[in-house]
């Protein structure tokens, strides 16, 4: 099946790969078309890095979500949010960490939402975000 773009008189999937060249990276930063894209997010295994609940003194749960987008973020956070200021700042960032109530819809807390450009710095912020909700008490 074949979708033509609006104003362009052409199925969607002929020359998808160029109109998004460079906006969408597999978990090790190579470039991926909009096809791949798609089939890698479909995928909970390859898109969720690590889930965790942290309980709360009043009982209430806060699960941390670390996963990987595949589209650069930069544009919406601005480049300075993610972790590691400074090193690989043309990498892109790829990978959200972000704390939520599951009893709530949509449930994201505000402030607790972290990117990074690798795996590797998404953990690390896992681990930080586990740590400080861990010693505040959520």
């Amino acid at each position: 099946m074949s979708v033509e773009l609006p104003g362009r008189g052409r199925p969607a999937d002929a020359g998808t790969d160029r109109l998004t060249d460079g906006m969408f990276f597999d978990r090790s930063g190579a470039p991926l078309t909009l096809r791949e894209l798609i089939r890698l997010f479909s995928d909970p295994e390859y898109r969720f890095l690590a889930r965790d609940v942290v309980p709360t003194p009043g009982g209430r749960e806060i699960e941390v979500v670390t996963a990987w987008l595949g589209i650069d973020q930069r544009a919406g956070i601005g480049d300075t949010d993610a972790e590691g200021e400074g090193e690989g700042e043309d990498q892109p960032v790829i990978f959200g960490t972000v704390a939520r109530d599951p009893t709530w819809t949509g449930g994201l807390i505000e402030g607790l939402e972290w990117w990074a450009r690798t795996e590797s710095e998404a953990l690390i912020n896992h681990r930080r975000l586990l740590a400080r909700l861990s010693q505040q008490g959520g």
